[in-house]
């Protein structure tokens, strides 16, 4: 069996997939290993929010996984739980307007999603993004 610091660097190969379903399902069974041990998947951490930079801030998305025009809501709330377990991780970095490197990224996509989560005509779009918002 290997110990979740060896595993970590394969979960980060499977991260850097261009495919959204892969995306998601290792984002599914990150989000498992990383409950019952965070210490050793907190090395991904930029990955995952170079992912849901993407995502956010621009909007790459294949066409069939675009939901009412939001970018894999679905992905976008697995990455966001995955950082959820970390709350401490920008202890020590500079956060300010010139804020580097993923912790950078990090409030740009926070900002942009707390910012445009509007009410939209369509329920589902609404439900969506609020779903994120929320997260």
């Amino acid at each position: 069996l290997l110990s979740g610091r060896e595993f970590a660097p394969h979960i980060g190969q499977l991260l850097q997939d261009q495919h959204l379903g892969v995306l998601t399902s290792v984002m599914s069974l990150l989000n498992g290993l990383a409950t019952q041990h965070a210490q050793d998947y907190e090395s991904l951490i930029p990955h995952v929010v170079h992912i849901l930079s993407l995502l956010v801030m621009k909007k790459q998305c294949a066409r069939e996984y675009l939901y009412y025009k939001t970018p894999s809501p679905w992905l976008q709330i697995k990455l966001l739980k995955f950082l959820q377990l970390y709350p401490n991780a920008v202890e020590g970095h500079d956060i300010g307007m010139e804020a580097n490197g993923y912790i950078g990224q990090l409030i740009n996509v926070v900002s942009k999603i707390l910012m445009e989560t509007d009410v939209s005509e369509s329920i589902n779009k609404s439900n969506a993004d609020h779903a994120i918002l929320f997260e």
